[in-house]
């Protein structure tokens, strides 16, 4: 859950929620989770994703407006002509939400202009062991 609180710090609709999630309270925090993870699947906006080989020796960066598509696209290799179909990429392991598309094309952007180095650290920062995030995106409906 931490993983998909940091994904969305800075979305407006949740400065509020976000205040209660970091108090000491657990069930609180736990309620405002899945609200922020509500809020996630409902708003017009969009998610920077990285993906992976199992190895870790290849990236691909992306943007969707619906990342539990997307993401089934990359693991089904529904193009298989494409990049991640050809390096085996479908290991996600990070992903950022936006409130506006418009700013998750741009993170996108930015992040691909950064170096190798630098797109680890931002994975690492919020993936440290580089474990694959999907079950995360595909549990949502479950809460």
């Amino acid at each position: 859950m931490l993983t998909v609180i940091q994904s969305i710090r800075g979305h407006e609709d949740v400065k509020n929620l976000r205040m209660e999630v970091y108090s000491n309270n657990y069930d609180n925090a736990v309620l405002c989770c899945y609200k922020l993870m509500q809020l996630m699947f409902t708003a017009k906006g969009g998610f920077t994703y990285i993906i992976s080989n199992q190895f870790g020796s290849v990236l691909y960066i992306g943007v969707t407006s619906d990342i539990k598509h997307r993401l089934w696209q990359h693991r089904t290799k529904f193009y298989p002509a494409s990049f991640s179909a050809k390096y085996n990429l479908s290991k996600l392991v990070f992903y950022k939400f936006f409130g506006d598309i418009t700013e998750a094309i741009d993170y996108e952007k930015y992040l691909k202009g950064k170096s190798r180095k630098f797109k680890e650290n931002v994975i690492s920062e919020l993936n440290p062991q580089w474990h694959d995030l999907t079950n995360e995106i595909d549990n949502l409906d479950l809460l």
